[in-house]
């Protein structure tokens, strides 16, 4: 069903004909492209028009998120099927006078990335998890915004509260994979699981059991996708930093200084993730080497600061930990964000020692409150750079 689905929206986008699209976030992680997925089949059938999912991100890059291919590849879904940022047909909204309709799938405000690639977007509705930016409040379709774990968890109760819904049991299990991922299997240790959550994984697990899997184990799905997820072994320091990209944009309200901040989320520690470069001299170089890569990915990127939030199992004890890594040019910009995450109660961060010869660009930290995943710690940091 989905494979069918997918093929007809993209004819639809190729012939031009009217379509709304369905626009997940920049990181394009699997919550982010399987909502925007699901939310396009439901909304097909709801209003009897078209609706069409997209990727935003460039499709060389997808093969660096292994978990959403891997959730896709459960549904027989391959990239081909998808429509990405630098897609050819993309071009015939860029063309048209006519406004492009869209929902946002897992986020509220449009990235840049995303207004520069479609400049005439007219946001038609919102389906997310996020903190609300209080932008867009007059969407003609829905405005959804909840806390939740996985913005697929709406989606999915979307769809529960649906007559006839159209779901069977391949887009049941697609939409439980970032449920899954994103609650780390409904873990309630990790403070992300809502009732929201509990009831679309019920409801889709019944999905899936009603359509004769009922041998279908959901915790060695999750294992699966969880190590394809961790899987990074081909994988360099580059590409983890783009794997799980976000970019925003502040205003100091004070001095008016305009701040570019882009996090990236990487599930390896620090220096596991700085090792991923060739050393420049020997063992000591590989802080070097990472200063000039992190130099470049932010140069490219034309950002002020750049943020690296680790996640990983400590594979010495076995514990769940964090770790943030912030690199700048601007010294004062940097002392300031860092003074003031240094005085937030709720990270809990403590320094680590960095090689002196990168102490100025970089610096380290533990985040002793390892619950702080970047869906909590980017509203801390937009107060901040607002505060300038």
């Amino acid at each position: 069903m989905i494979s069918s689905f997918l093929a007809k929206a993209l004819d639809n986008v190729t012939r031009r004909l009217p379509v709304t699209l369905v626009i997940g976030n920049e990181a394009a992680d699997c919550d982010s492209v399987v909502s925007a997925v699901s939310l396009s089949v439901l909304l097909t059938h709801k209003y009897k028009s078209c609706f069409v999912p997209m990727v935003s991100i460039p499709r060389a890059e997808f093969s660096l998120r292994t978990d959403s291919a891997a959730a896709l590849s459960t549904a027989r879904i391959d990239s081909s099927d998808l429509l990405f940022s630098d897609s050819l047909a993309i071009s015939r909204f860029r063309n048209e006078n006519a406004a492009c309709r869209a929902v946002l799938a897992d986020h509220n405000v449009p990235a840049l990335s995303l207004t520069q690639c479609l400049p005439q977007l007219s946001i038609v509705g919102i389906v997310d998890h996020h903190v609300d930016e209080a932008q867009f409040t007059d969407c003609e379709l829905m405005r959804t915004i909840s806390p939740c774990g996985s913005a697929t968890s709406l989606v999915a109760l979307m769809f529960r509260d649906t007559d006839q819904p159209p779901i069977d049991s391949n887009l049941a299990k697609l939409m439980l994979a970032p449920i899954l991922l994103d609650t780390v299997n409904l873990n309630k240790e990790f403070n992300r699981v809502t009732q929201q959550d509990i009831e679309a994984f019920d409801f889709l697990i019944r999905v899936i059991r009603e359509g004769g899997d009922t041998a279908f184990d959901p915790t060695a799905y999750f294992n699966f996708l969880q190590n394809a997820k961790a899987d990074v072994s081909g994988l360099s320091m580059v590409d983890l930093l783009i794997r799980d990209y976000k970019q925003s944009g502040f205003v100091g309200t004070n001095t008016g200084r305009q701040v570019e901040l882009g996090i990236s989320s990487v599930g390896t520690p620090v220096l596991d993730l700085i090792r991923k470069q060739p050393s420049i001299a020997g063992a000591d170089g590989y802080w070097d080497a990472a200063e000039d890569t992190l130099r470049s990915f932010a140069l490219k990127k034309e950002l002020n600061i750049l943020m690296v939030m680790t996640a990983y199992e400590d594979s010495a004890d076995g514990a769940f930990k964090r770790e943030l890594l912030l690199y700048s040019d601007s010294k004062d910009l940097s002392e300031f964000l860092c003074a003031q995450i240094e005085q937030n109660t709720d990270m809990e961060l403590s320094r680590m020692e960095v090689d002196n010869r990168v102490a100025d660009k970089i610096k380290w930290f533990a985040v002793g409150n390892t619950k702080m995943s970047r869906k909590l710690v980017q509203p801390i940091l937009a107060g901040i750079l607002e505060s300038l």
